[in-house]
């Protein structure tokens, strides 16, 4: 390419940017979701860490809170299949 573009643009190292760049669509490059990969995914991971869970009873919410590490919860997804 070096080559052409010395003999057919003079070298002109902009000149030749522009006519022999690859045009990339960097928005058809997204990574698919785990989620639309895997839908039941979600619902398994809740079943691990349900029992887990509790609430804050200090505080009035309804969020769960765990300990449980994003390992131990791969490892529990692993060992069950």
């Amino acid at each position: 390419m070096g080559d052409v573009a010395t003999v057919l643009l003079d070298g002109k190292a902009r000149l030749a940017e522009s006519v022999f760049a690859c045009v990339n669509d960097i928005s058809a490059r997204v990574k698919p979701k785990t989620e639309d990969k895997h839908p039941g995914l979600l619902a398994e991971i809740q079943a691990i860490m349900e029992p887990h869970s509790e609430s804050e009873s200090s505080l009035r919410t309804t969020l769960l809170y765990t300990n449980m590490t994003a390992k131990t919860v791969r490892e529990a997804l692993v060992q069950k299949g």
